[in-house]
């Protein structure tokens, strides 16, 4: 067949065409290969790493998780620390993995011993919503009462003949206040989805008018539910990622408001972006904030509206300033104590690619699998954001600043 346009997807089939061809020849010599990139792993930058990891996983997947290093990965891992780089590509792997497969396949595979079990994701468990009402309620009955819900927020007394009946479920979520009422409801109906992920979109769908109504464009009630998904699909960064992304496309979510929650302090999520040395996790969130925004802007200039392009360009710029502002704000505090820290590797190697992709989006460079819209020229938010400005506060070294600075454009 032709070459997909992808170039990691062409590796890909051209690596399992070989092994295919020769399975005692050049199989053994790619798994040779991949064993001596894992022992000097730590000497990738954070993204190559992470993008192995999930190629790793596709070509794994597609040799029924044979390998022949599993329990040597195993031993050498045995006393490793959460940021160890081998540990946090071990981790990677088999989280995309369980995205491309089911956990029993790679359980089951042969020679996947079970000391590797605990760097699985566990299986997920929704069933525990704050109310067995709401739990058990259909994600069309949840829509209905938050319909009914927005109705009575105007504040304004029923007269005689308007009142509707209030209804357990109603009642139930009235009870709330905003934030934990989408966050309620939202862990609800990823509950009632969570057979498949067609269930799951159709939940949402049900759910997408009412809930935009209550949440989006305030603070607490976006952080609310994006947090909601973190927790029910914690176990499942696939799961998770799918669920932000279709809020956002749905316009429930602004990509502004996963930003934000992305680098909130004392996040302790998976998720977060403080946890970006034991996993690559936090990249898929981050992916649909920045993706999401440019892919908006995008569909702004198409339709050529001067309000929605002005609308758009400043809801990107936002999500690029908070990004960049808060990873380089945290990176100063962490590289001034330890300049190996893996976190400050791993956010310097975020910071970088984060830049390019901008500069590409600016030309008009984007791939494909990073937009729905035409590719076009998009403003350059880099420069729209003042970086210089915006991190040059709180004592942030200049010299370092500079250094980032430097790197902040494509060749």
């Amino acid at each position: 067949g032709g070459a997909s346009g992808d170039a990691s997807l062409d590796a890909l089939h051209v690596a399992l065409e070989l092994c295919r061809e020769s399975p005692d020849n050049f199989a053994p010599k790619l798994a040779a290969r991949i064993e001596l990139v894992f022992r000097d792993v730590d000497l990738l930058e954070y993204r190559d790493a992470a993008r192995l990891a999930q190629w790793v996983a596709l070509f794994l997947n597609n040799t029924n998780f044979v390998w022949p290093y599993w329990t040597y990965w195993a031993d050498a891992l045995a006393d490793a620390p959460p940021d160890d780089p081998q540990r946090r590509f071990l981790v990677s792997l088999l989280d995309a993995a369980a995205r491309v497969s089911y956990l029993d396949r790679i359980k089951c595979a042969t020679g996947f011993p079970e000391t590797l079990h605990a760097y699985l994701p566990p299986e997920p468990n929704l069933a525990d919503a704050p109310d067995d009402l709401v739990a058990a309620a259909s994600p069309a009955d949840l829509a209905a009462a938050l319909d009914d819900d927005d109705d009575d927020d105007d504040g304004d007394v029923p007269t005689a003949g308007d009142e509707k009946p209030a209804g357990p479920l109603r009642a139930a979520l009235r009870a709330l206040d905003e934030p934990a009422r989408c966050a309620t409801v939202l862990r609800a109906a990823l509950g009632a989805g969570r057979a498949t992920v067609s269930h799951a979109l159709a939940a949402l769908d049900h759910l997408a008018a009412p809930l935009a109504a209550l949440a989006r464009g305030d603070d607490d009630c976006e952080a609310a539910c994006v947090d909601a998904v973190a927790r029910a699909w914690d176990t499942s960064t696939f799961h998770a990622t799918l669920a932000l992304d279709a809020l956002v496309r749905r316009g429930v979510l602004r990509p502004r408001a996963l930003a934000v929650w992305l680098s909130a302090e004392h996040n302790d999520s998976r998720f977060a972006l403080a946890k970006l040395a034991e996993s690559t996790a936090p990249l898929h969130f981050l992916d649909v904030a920045v993706d999401r925004s440019l892919d908006l802007l995008a569909a702004a200039l198409h339709v050529d509206d001067p309000d929605l392009i002005a609308a758009q360009t400043d809801e990107a710029a936002e999500v690029a300033l908070d990004l960049f502002a808060r990873l380089v704000a945290k990176l100063h505090a962490v590289h001034s104590r330890d300049p190996t820290d893996q976190w400050a590797l791993a956010a310097t190697s975020v910071l970088y690619d984060l830049a390019k992709r901008y500069a590409r989006a600016h030309h008009g460079l984007l791939e494909l699998s990073r937009r729905s819209a035409p590719a076009r020229p998009l403003p350059d938010l880099l420069a729209a954001i003042n970086l210089n400005t915006a991190v040059l506060h709180d004592g942030i070294h200049p010299d370092l600043v500079a250094h980032l600075l430097a790197n902040f454009r494509l060749p």
